[in-house]
Formats: C-alpha cells, structure tokens, sequence
C-alpha cells in the first residue's frame, strides 16, 4: 500500500509539472514609447514578441486601433481567411500581411513558425491617435477572437444537414472552450457582425428565433384576429434566445404581404404583436432585403430561426431546415468570463502624435528611480552630518575627554525596529567586538589623555523605507557607512576632520529597479564652548556616483535600461546647544539650520530603445530645528551610567527642482519635464537611550528611537556603539 501510494504521489506531481512546463504564455511587451512615424519593431522596446506551450495549428491575430501593422517575415507562416485579403485558408504564404495599410493582420501556423514572423511585428502611427492599441489573440486554428466583445467564435461544420435548428442549439451549447460554456452566437453590433462576416462567410444558424417554443414573450398570434393562416403564439416577435442575451428582442416583425396581394390583404408575414417592444442596447439587426416574410404562403410560423448569410445579411428559415453550419460564441455567460490567456493588449505611445499626452515622467518606475537618486543624496549628507554631530555629542557626554584618544568606535544604526537582533550580534562579532569587550575587562587603562591628535572610527547600518502612496511606489533602503576623524581641542573648542565612505541600496517597488549610490565624503567640523553655551558647525563634500538599473516594461522584468551618474555635494550644519545643570540632571536646549547643496550631472541610459538623456539638475534643501534633551547621570568609583531623553523638531524649507528628460530613440528630442518636491513639510525626532562607561575604559552608547514625517511616512531606529582607547 505504501509503494502504491508513494507510486500515485510521483504520477501526479509528473502531471503537474507536465502541465506546468506546457502553460500557454504569449511574451509581449505591454507598452512601446516610440516616435512612429515611420514602422516601428515592437522588439524595439526590449521584449521580443513569442508565444511558448502551445501545439497544433494556430491563428494570430493582430488588430490596431489606429495606424497600421505589419510583418516583415511572412515565409514562415500561412494564409488564414478573412486576413489579409484572403478569402480561404491556404498554406501560402501570407501575402499583404506585410502591406503598409493594414488594420488587422492574421495568419496559420505552427508556434516555432508564428514565433519567427511574431519577431518582426512592426506598427505605424496615423499622426493623430496619442495612445492607440494592438490587441493580439492566439487561437487554436478555426477559432476566432474579437476584442470589442471579449469573446471567442468558431464556425462548426456538421458535415451535412446539422438537423435542424434545435440540434444545433444544443450541439452548440455542449461545446466549451477556455473554461467558457458555448451558444448559438448573438449578433448585436455591426461591428460583430462585420467581424463574423469576414472571418466566417458561410450559410450558418445563429441564436434568434421568433418561436414562443423559444422565446419568452406570450403574445398572441395577430394572424387570429385578422382571420388569416393558423393561430401561432409570438409570431413576429424576434428575440435572441441563447447565451446571456436569452430573452432580449431586437426585432419587431413589420407585415409582409403575399405576392400578388394589396394593401390589406393577405400576409405571408404577420406584424409583431403591438406590445413588442426591442429591448434597450439591442437594436442592430442586418435582415436581408424582404426578410424575415416566414415564407411564401399564407401560413404563420413556416420561417421561424434565424440565419447567417455568407453575404452576412440575415434571414429566417424553417427550424427544421438542413442547414449544414453553426457558430458557437464563448463568452459572457453568467458566472464567467472570457479567459484572456491567449490575448494580450499592447499599448504604443506614439510620442510625434498631435494627440499625444505621453510623458515619460508619466511612468512610476522612472519616477521611483529619480525620487530614489534626489532622497539618497540627501540621505548621505545627513548620514555625514549625524555621524559627525554623534561624535561632537558624545564628546560633551564625557567632558573630560577620557575616552576620546586613539579610540575606535562601531555602530550600527538600524531604521526598522524591527530588525533580527541576532543580525546585530553577528555583525559585531564578526567585527572582533567580542574580543575587544574580554580585552578591556581584564586591561584597565593607566596612560593620562593629553590634548593631542585624537582619531576616532565610526561604522555603521542602516535600512530605511518611505511609504506606499498614490502614484508613487514604496522604496526600502539599505546604507553601510565607515567614518575616520581626527580632532584636537584647543582653548575649549574643538577642530576635527573626517573622511567617510557610504553605500545605499533603494529597490523600488517588486519588480526590480533600482539604485546603487555611492558617496565620498570630505567633512570638517568644530564645536566652540562658552560657557553653558555650545556653537557646533559642520561644513562637508561629497562625491557621488549613482548605478540604476529600470524596469520598462512589467511583463517582462528582466527588460532594463541602465544609467550610471556622477554628482557632487555640498552641505552644512549649525546647532546653538545651551545646557543646564541641575544635580545629577542637565537639561540641553538646541536650535539648527541644515543646508545641503547638490549638483546632479546629465547623464544617459543604456540599453533598449525606452532608454532616456538626462539633463542636468540640482537640488536644495534646507532644514531648521529645535529641541531638547534630558540627561540623567549616575557614578560611582568604577563606572557611571548615563541616561537620555530627546525631542527635536525639523521644519523643512527645501525647493522643488525640475528634472528633464528625453527619449534617445526621438529624432525630435522632446523635452519632458518632472518636478520634484520633498513630499513632507516637517519631521519630529524622538529618541532616548543611555551612556555606560566601565572604569575600564569601556564604553557603552545605545538609543532607540522614531522619526514621524508629517506626510505619514516614518523611520524607527536603535543605535549600539562600542568605544575603547588603545
């Protein structure tokens, strides 16, 4: 029992995989931005057109809602009706599908054939559509898509008389296709019929009838009242009877007199009872000239079902005719929808059209990925100037400065609260932190500070993430940092400079852009005391070089564009600290400005045709602040302990900028214009944390803490930081 169960277990997940590997899948790029006044690849966006898990005999098709399409490699393929001028299947070679005045194009063949000419898909604007579409379908050969009803349509020879109009009703109704339940087709639109007309024209049953044996009205016969023929409920009453339309009437029968009779004599088609009424949205009807006249004698109900002429006018005939055809529509019935697994919609951005509105700013990826560089090199000259402020903190923290010659410091400063405390262990350990804490417990530090040279090193992490919102995709980021300084007091102020070297990561959305930023940064600072008064000041330069990496197209993720920028910053920063003591309790009150400054050099793209020339930019911000800070301090002969807590308010007073851009591919090199603006007007700061210093010499700096921006976004942090002279 075992083996047979563990036997059925491998059969089924073999037919899983089987059915997995042949998924039916059509490879289209869902947009193209091109200039198209001339024919234009689709395999120019970066996403050559092919289908893959299909078998047998195909049809393609390929309708524009404006402009022109076309192959290029019709060799390949073979001639389908009703495309291209073709009245017949035939395997020839499809010529006119390679025309420049087509419309629609259609075509046979095997997917490895159809794959070749689907390579060369060309399209052509008409100068005026800004935004026309391609609707292509796939479909077994024989079986027709039309994309204005969603539905699908197959013409189904019964090899002889069908047996009737009943018979083919039902035959039709025990057919499916897709997961979608058949019936006779209903014609509604001229367009539909057209459609059915040219990719059909044979004699063939459709689903209208004016027989009460199908309909649903109860009129009475009018033929009763006139005395003439037989007595026959609903006559001239004509209404669709399969499919969702069952029950609608789109038809009410005027009279039809018998030849060779006048005016009020006998009909050979009586009039629809006066309550017919056609329902709302189903007026179309194509009846033939003279028809529906229920044949030619004086008899109701001789021609009671509808019929499709080759012509593709309509006419009615005895349900028990031999017609030899019926067309099976799928598609719309209660419960169901057409499956679009074989179709795809491609929209073209015909950029040179008078009715265009296409911007390329227009595309959330572009926009995430210039948000992502304008955020990031704001990110780095704050990361600068907050490592630097940290160190010029902490200096006060300890006044005497015990700790502050030749010491090294890690931290890592972590905006997701969240984040796996286990990570955090790991990376110090793998940093040597563990030995550096066994050293300082067992060597106490016995050499007196001087005013020196002092250097200090500082690493640190930090992730970070804004906020999905309407026309804009979340971004998560990830910043690794290492920071080296030099500083000296003198005469109660102190002059440092410091070098670091930043990386950030920004993946924007789930599809796969992003940017790799990387930044080199020159800073200079001082702190001057006065008292209870301190004067911090922060002056610093960053270069920056900038990788991204676009997804253009969201069908096919692995279609980028790449860029690679430089850039250069300019920032700085003063706070006015003034701090009270009062016991074992100072109180710090803080007022800052924040300038940053950065030069964003042009820069092009490289890759498919959707790729884009920068133009230079720059960017300005400015932030001012308050706020306050509460310490509270324990000591005693072998250690003191330090606590913390902080409230600080920013009011930024940043300007937007203008960021243009153009398609490399347009010959006409239109401009396109992004304004960016800082999409918050202030931030609030809350932290708290302590300050533990061993008498070894060890020192231990730790804060939480949250950021709340005033557009909703927001940041959580916690910071560790080990420190230790040699």
């Amino acid at each position: 029992m075992f083996f047979l169960k563990f036997f059925l277990s491998i059969l089924i997940i073999l037919i899983n995989i089987n059915s997995i590997s042949k998924a039916e899948t059509l490879t289209f790029p869902t947009n193209l931005v091109a200039n198209t006044t001339d024919f234009v690849l689709l395999s120019t966006s970066g996403t050559t057109p092919s289908i893959s898990g299909y078998s047998g005999n195909l049809l393609v098709t390929i309708v524009a809602s404006s402009g022109n399409v076309k192959i290029t490699n019709i060799a390949s393929v073979f001639q389908a009706k009703g495309y291209c001028a073709h009245t017949a299947d035939n395997n020839s070679a499809p010529t006119g599908c390679d025309d420049s005045n087509r419309t629609e194009i259609g075509f046979r063949g095997t997917q490895d054939n159809i794959n070749i000419s689907l390579a060369t898909v060309s399209y052509k604007g008409d100068g005026t559509t800004g935004s026309p579409t391609l609707t292509v379908s796939i479909t077994p050969a024989g079986t027709n898509y039309l994309s204005d009803t969603g539905h699908y349509y197959e013409l189904v020879s019964c090899g002889g008389s069908c047996g009737g109009w009943e018979a083919a009703r039902d035959l039709a109704a025990a057919k499916t296709y897709k997961g979608l339940t058949g019936y006779l087709a209903t014609i509604t639109s001229a367009a539909e019929n057209s459609f059915l007309t040219s990719k059909i024209s044979t004699n063939t049953w459709i689903g209208g009838s004016d027989d009460a044996t199908y309909t649903s009205n109860t009129h009475p016969a009018i033929s009763n009242a006139l005395g003439q023929g037989s007595v026959l409920q609903g006559e001239g009453t004509w209404e669709w009877v399969t499919g969702p339309d069952n029950g609608k009437t789109f038809f009410c029968q005027v009279a039809v007199l018998k030849h060779g009779e006048s005016e009020g004599g006998i009909n050979r088609a009586d009039p629809a009872h006066e309550d017919c009424t056609v329902a709302s949205g189903y007026s179309y009807e194509n009846w033939d000239s003279g028809e529906p006249n229920d044949h030619n004698n004086g008899n109701d109900g001789q021609e009671n079902c509808a019929h499709l002429k080759s012509s593709g006018k309509w006419n009615d005939l005895p349900c028990d005719n031999g017609a030899t055809h019926y067309l099976v529509e799928y598609g719309g019935m209660p419960g169901e929808s057409a499956s679009t697994t074989g179709v795809v919609n491609l929209t073209i951005e015909s950029i040179e059209a008078s009715g265009s509105t296409y911007n390329i700013f227009d595309d959330k990826e572009l926009v995430g990925v210039v948000d992502a560089q304008n955020e990031s090199a704001v990110r780095f000259a704050r990361n600068s100037m907050d490592i630097v402020l940290d160190r010029i903190h902490e200096f006060r923290l300890r006044k005497n400065n015990k700790s502050f010659n030749d010491n090294i410091s890690l931290q890592v400063n972590l905006n997701d609260i969240s984040k796996n405390y286990e990570d955090i262990v790991n990376h110090f350990a793998s940093m040597g932190i563990t030995q550096l804490a066994n050293f300082v417990q067992t060597k106490k530090r016995t050499d007196t500070v001087t005013d020196d040279w002092q250097y200090w090193f500082n690493g640190k992490i930090s992730s970070g993430r804004t906020g999905l919102r309407i026309n804009n995709l979340g971004k998560n980021n990830e910043m690794d940092s290492i920071t080296i300084g030099f500083d000296k007091l003198e005469n109660n102020t102190l002059y440092g400079i410091a070098f670091n070297l930043s990386d950030d990561l920004t993946n924007i959305s789930n599809f796969g852009s992003n940017l790799k930023m990387r930044a080199e940064n020159l800073i200079l600072y001082s702190t001057l005391n006065k008292k209870s008064f301190y004067l911090d000041t922060i002056l610093g330069y960053g270069a920056l070089k900038s990788l991204t990496e676009r997804v253009v197209d969201l069908s096919n993720t692995s279609n980028k564009v790449f860029g690679n920028r430089k850039s250069e910053q300019f920032y700085g920063t003063t706070y006015l600290n003034h701090i009270r003591n009062l016991n074992n309790i100072d109180l710090q009150f803080f007022a800052g400005l924040d300038y940053i400054y950065t030069d964003f050099n042009g820069y092009s793209e490289s890759g498919n045709d959707q790729k884009i020339k920068f133009r230079p930019h720059s960017l300005t911000n400015y932030t001012s602040s308050i706020g306050s800070k509460v310490f509270y301090k324990k000591e005693n002969d072998k250690d003191n302990f330090l606590i913390f807590y902080k409230v600080e308010y920013k009011q930024d007073h940043s300007e937007s900028t203008d960021i243009q851009g153009s398609l490399i591919s347009d010959s006409s090199n239109t401009i396109y214009t992004y304004n960016y603006s800082v999409p918050y007007n202030y931030f609030m700061k809350l932290e708290t944390g302590f300050n533990f210093k061993t008498n070894y010499d060890l020192n231990i700096y730790s804060k939480v803490g949250r950021i709340q921006k005033s557009n909703d976004d927001f940041q959580n942090f916690i910071t560790i930081e080990f420190s230790q002279p040699f």
